[in-house]
């Protein structure tokens, strides 16, 4: 079956009392035998991973990304940066309003394309919220 179930999530702030310049982490686990695009692509048609974060009452900054994966693809004839495995994306908060937020609010989106050594799929996207109101399930993009 050429399909990859949605990659593993779970988010966190860092400790103590949220603020300016606290983090927002969210760990990834790709499914074995699978690597996602890199949050940087070395060609126009494959699609770069990206994280969205949302929550009432708090501002994210750029996501930093730990370093990707240099391969070879033999399918594309080309070397890509891929994620594999877990990894991690830190978000930093960039400024809370102090009376009026919602961190147990908080929703990440995960946006990547999977592929594996002879192909890749659509682009997805995966979803959850640090309360569990939603259930994680993929969704087209």
């Amino acid at each position: 079956m050429n399909s990859m179930p949605p990659p593993e999530m779970q988010m966190e702030y860092s400790a103590g009392a949220l603020k300016d310049g606290g983090t927002l982490t969210v760990t990834v686990t790709v499914p074995d035998k699978w690597h996602v695009n890199a949050n940087k692509v070395t060609d126009e048609f494959l699609k770069p991973s990206s994280v969205e974060a949302k929550a009432e009452g708090l501002e994210f900054g750029e996501a930093v990304w730990p370093e990707p994966i240099k391969e070879y693809n033999e399918a594309l004839e080309l070397e890509i940066w891929t994620f594999r495995g877990t990894f991690s994306v830190k978000i930093p908060v960039k400024a809370v309003d102090g009376t009026n937020y919602d961190s147990l609010g908080t929703t990440v989106t995960f946006n990547y394309q999977a592929c594996d050594n002879s192909i890749c799929l659509a682009p997805a996207s995966k979803t959850i919220s640090l309360d569990g109101s939603l259930n994680g399930g993929a969704v087209g993009a």
